[in-house]
């Protein structure tokens, strides 16, 4: 499908071939934030009093009358969501607010046990089991979950019968999926037509984690802070793609490479346990908290630089490995949504090579072209900077004086960030006048809103060149643009 570019939103990649391009894969985002927030190194065990702890609750004796579901014993003995149901207790029988049943499990962990008999702990651990109920605590404890509601964002695809648009994606309130794009984002996702637990979603109790194989662990020696979901593993054929079995802890995750380890460079070939890999950076925030800059993402085809390849294709089967690319590369071009319901995945890209941006160093013919992620200012204190690029294949300067691609022809821009282009067949719009999209002008110029017209032919120029307009034309650029855009003058 072809898009139309505003010209406020020009800073997308402009290839003839236009497509909607992300250069990371998702598991690159939620490889790193997991990789901080599990704080599991692989290439290292877990402390010994980090070891995933046993969920069997310790004899308890008889439960009083207004002891919980047995679901909530299992989670009180983690000191979990459910302390409210196992702990709060107001009867006459009652320790210091304390059920009796409570009171042997706080006994059985020295750790739990200072926090309860501390100045203000009672109500430390009380308000800690109120402040933590979520919609799986409260059906499991009695309370029906809250309702779906929408969060008044946007989803890309639209939502149909009763599903709900939460966080950019069309939930079903009865759990079910067609694809991710049906499941909580980040919590959830669609497993064989149901919305499971997400991998390394937070959890605070074994009926927390629905996804196949999963077990809820903490690795924090923290008795009140959560646990993250792991799938359990004694191989590496047990793990997802991109994991490693952790022999030490027995459950799957992602292995580190670049400087600080042992495991190849950064935008360089790295290995997943005994498979090929491509090492990407992880933002700078991550990268410094987990003392190695990059996540090893596996990379194990046979497709070689410049061939065609499917961004979908991650089975580890002759059919996928002939269309997944080898390791130090990335598909890049993969117009494919897999979160799109009811759609064909039958769309390819093509191999390119990663690339430092600020010290590019491609093959010859092509160009780093900048997807570098900026620092988020939502996030004080944390660097979201992510210094990627892919080199891509390039034959023009879309600001060279001379003609470099003949009749017929113009030098289109890949984004603004850069003027690096491809040489493509180019339509007969001329500038100013009216298109639908970029094939439809003539020479460099691309589909955008002059201000003027919707959408307009815009010829590209100079934007630190006086006079690169003609007359009452202004060369429109924002700042760190490469390129600007000759659109009428204010």
């Amino acid at each position: 499908m072809r898009h139309l570019i505003p010209l406020s939103l020009l800073a997308v990649a402009l290839v003839a071939c236009e497509q909607d391009n992300e250069l990371a894969d998702p598991a690159i985002d939620a490889a790193a934030d997991a990789a901080v927030d599990a704080g599991v190194a692989p290439d290292a065990a877990p402390p010994a009093d980090a070891a995933p702890p046993d969920s069997t609750p310790p004899d308890q004796g008889p439960p009083p009358p207004d002891m919980g579901p047995t679901l909530c014993e299992a989670a009180c003995a983690r000191f979990a969501a459910c302390s409210i149901t196992e702990c709060d207790g107001f009867g006459p029988g009652d320790s210091a607010a304390l059920t009796t049943g409570c009171l042997p499990v706080c006994d059985a962990n020295p750790a739990f046990g200072t926090v309860v008999n501390g100045a203000d702990g009672c109500g430390t651990i009380i308000a800690f089991g109120r402040d933590q109920g979520d919609a799986r605590y409260n059906e499991a404890c009695g309370d029906a979950p809250p309702p779906l509601e929408p969060d008044g964002g946007e989803c890309p695809y639209p939502c149909v019968g009763d599903e709900v648009c939460v966080g950019g994606q069309c939930v079903r309130p009865d759990g079910t999926c067609d694809t991710d794009y049906h499941c909580r984002i980040g919590v959830e996702q669609c497993q064989d037509g149901t919305c499971r637990t997400a991998q390394f979603a937070e959890c605070r109790a074994e009926a927390d984690c629905t996804g196949a194989d999963q077990s809820c662990y903490s690795f924090s020696p923290d008795p009140l802070a959560p646990g993250n979901c792991f799938i359990g593993c004694e191989t590496d054929d047990a793990c997802p793609p991109s994991e490693t079995c952790n022999a030490q802890a027995g459950v799957c995750y992602y292995v580190f490479c670049g400087p600080g380890s042992p495991n190849g460079d950064v935008f360089g070939a790295c290995d997943v346990g005994a498979r090929g890999g491509t090492c990407y950076p992880l933002p700078e925030g991550n990268a410094n908290a987990q003392g190695t800059p990059g996540i090893c993402l596996e990379a194990d085809g046979d497709a070689p630089l410049g061939a065609p390849c499917d961004a979908q294709a991650t089975a580890r089967t002759p059919e996928n490995r002939a269309v997944q690319c080898a390791a130090g590369g990335i598909c890049f071009g993969d117009p494919d949504d897999p979160r799109e319901p009811g759609a064909v995945l039958d769309g390819q890209g093509t191999c390119n090579a990663l690339c430092d941006p600020r010290a590019p160093a491609c093959p010859e013919g092509t160009a780093c072209l900048d997807f570098t992620t900026p620092d988020d200012p939502a996030t004080p204190g944390f660097d979201d900077t992510r210094y990627i690029g892919a080199c891509l294949p390039s034959d023009c300067d879309v600001l060279a004086a001379d003609d470099p691609c003949g009749e017929g022809r113009g030098c289109r821009p890949y984004a603004v960030t850069t003027t690096a282009g491809l040489c493509v067949d180019t339509g007969e719009v001329g500038a100013g006048e009216a298109c639908a999209e970029n094939d439809d002008c003539a020479g460099a110029a691309i589909c955008g809103n002059n201000g003027v017209l919707e959408q307009a032919c815009l010829p590209i120029c100079d934007p630190d060149a006086e006079g690169a307009c003609g007359d009452g034309q202004a060369c429109f650029a924002q700042p760190g643009w490469l390129i600007g855009f000759c659109v009428p003058a204010p």
